[in-house]
Order: structure tokens, then sequence, then C-alpha cells
């Protein structure tokens, strides 16, 4: 899956992680991870109109979302908990969460497993189920390694010869690892960049030594102006910036 570039970086890193930085949302290292919000019907239907390109062709990314949650969990809607009287949740709020919460998400039991065998062999607790149960990627991860060593060996089979349990183990190896590149998805709006490098960047960032990528979108605009200045006849990022701070143009 590839998401349109401007379109999510500047909705989705812009608006979601600016605003958690600024409200003090951002996980660090200490302290529990943040807990989705309850998402407003609008903001879903808008990530549900996004388009992404996800097999050569282009459609919504609720198209992508509901056929990636289907494929997971044999179900398009999912239930954050196991409570039989919870309501079911939408699966383009699960693909959001799961992007941009995943340390919250990796708790939804959204991993539909036909046969505890499977599991059992990767050294996963499986409990009183025997089949048909749902686990979360934490309930799986301590058998992730052995997963994909075993997914390993049977990846030379012709898919025609394999056993049941060998398409089991390759398809389940499939999806989690299909899980996992979701969940690190937006890993880049987590990290921040040195800043301190010029007193031109100084000057834009009022002397932080680091910015986290929300942060340098906000001064975007500012950046390019300061950028128009070099063009415009000034010979140095430095002296560009004086004249940015000069204009009142600091975002």
């Amino acid at each position: 899956m590839k998401f349109q570039r401007v379109t999510l970086s500047v909705l989705v890193a812009m608006f979601t992680w600016t605003a958690m930085a600024q409200e003090g949302h951002v996980h660090e290292e200490e302290g529990p991870p943040p807990r989705p919000p309850e998402w407003d019907q609008e903001v879903l239907e808008l990530f549900a109109t996004l388009p992404v390109q996800d097999g050569g062709r282009v459609k919504p990314l609720d198209t992508y979302a509901g056929f990636t949650l289907l494929n997971l969990n044999a179900n398009r809607d999912w239930k954050p908990g196991v409570a039989e009287d919870e309501d079911y949740r939408t699966h383009i709020e699960w693909l959001v969460n799961t992007i941009l919460y995943p340390e919250t998400a990796k708790d939804y039991k959204v991993f539909f497993i036909e046969n505890s065998e499977v599991l059992d062999d990767i050294g996963v607790d499986t409990g009183d189920n025997k089949r048909y149960a749902r686990y979360s990627y934490s309930d799986l991860e301590p058998g992730i390694h052995r997963l994909f060593e075993i997914a390993q060996e049977f990846h030379s089979i012709d898919p025609a010869d394999m056993t049941a349990y060998q398409r089991q183990i390759v398809d389940l190896a499939t999806k989690v690892f299909q899980y996992q590149v979701l969940t690190h998805f937006f890993d880049f709006a987590k990290d921040h960049f040195h800043v301190d490098g010029s007193e031109g960047l100084q000057i834009l960032f009022e002397g932080a030594e680091a910015a986290n990528y929300g942060e340098v979108l906000q001064k975007g605009p500012a950046m390019m102006r300061l950028m128009d200045g070099i063009d415009g006849g000034i010979t140095d990022l430095d002296a560009a910036s004086r004249q940015v701070e000069r204009d009142g143009i600091v975002a």
C-alpha cells in the first residue's frame, strides 16, 4: 500500500501529530501509550475518502481498510475488547487507530485463528481456545520470531503441495507482517530532526536543538519563504533567515 504522500503527510502528520505534540500526547519512552480519541464521524469520513495505491490500483482508504481487516479478522468490523455487549467499530476506525496509535491497537483482538495448533507450535498461550478464536498482536508477539522461522522453512514448498497446517503457518506469517508494516508506517513522523545547524534554523525554530515532524511541517511556509529569499538574490541561508525575521513571517 502506498499512501498519496501530499494528502496524508499534510492531513495526518501535520494536523494529528502536531496537535498531539502540542497537547503533550506524543508517547515518549516513559508512561503508558496514549489512547485513541473518540473520533468525530466527519473525521473518519475524511480519512475514508483519502486515495491510496494498493496493488497497482488507486482506491479509497475505506476500501483498503475493509479488505485489510477482513483478511485479518474474517470480519470488516471489530471490537476493541472482548465483552459480548461491546459495540462493533468500523474498519476505518481500526486502520486509523492502528496507524496512529499502534501501541494501543496491538491489543485489539483482530487476528482470527482457525486452529490453535498453529499457535501451540510457536509458543503462544491459547488458553481454552481450540478453534475459531481471535487474538491480538500482543497475544501473538511472544511467538512471532518462531512463526517467521517456520514460515521460512515452508516458503520453498509449492502452495499446491502444502498441507493445511503449512498453509495456515504461511498465511498467519503474511498477515502478521502486513500488520507490522501498518503499525510502522508513520514512524518517520515520530522522529526528531536537528534544527540547530545554522543561524537561520535557530531563528526559525527559536533556538531549539531538535524538532519533531509536525513542528517541521508547521515551519514549512517560513522555510519556503526563506528559500525564496535565497533565490531572490540573497546568497546565504543566515542572511535569508534574517530577512525572514525582519519581515515578520516566521511561522
